[in-house]
């Protein structure tokens, strides 16, 4: 598989499990996910494609969580009797990972990244 496929199949891996799960298996590796969940900016150790055995990799995989929010949002939450409204603030990085996926052809060192803005809670 080329890097501009595995590197969506990756995100999707994380989008699905990011929630609910400590860890994933992803090309046959375990990867843990509570450093994406608990730090802004994290990089997770390298895994490879399609193995972890030094004769057999051909394409190297990093994630990472880069380290800056989408900022803060408001949202109205209807009005009292008196017609003012409620409003509360939100950090968007309570909420959304922004995730990095780097994928390099280790024979041509030719790398692709692909970002995606990942919800979890």
């Amino acid at each position: 598989m080329p890097p501009t496929i595995r590197s969506p199949r990756t995100i999707e891996e994380i989008k699905g499990k990011l929630n609910s799960h400590s860890s994933i298996v992803l090309y046959g590796q375990p990867v843990s996910l509570s450093t994406l969940r608990s730090n802004a900016a994290a990089t997770l150790p390298i895994i490879y494609y399609p193995s972890g055995s030094e004769q057999d990799r051909k394409y190297k995989i990093q994630i990472q969580s880069v380290g800056h929010s989408l900022g803060q949002i408001e949202i109205k939450n209807g009005t009292n009797s008196d017609g003012v409204s409620h409003t509360a603030m939100y950090n968007t990085g309570d909420f959304i990972r922004h995730v990095r996926v780097t994928c390099t052809d280790l024979s041509t060192l030719r790398t692709f990244s692909l970002d995606a803005y990942v919800p979890y809670s």
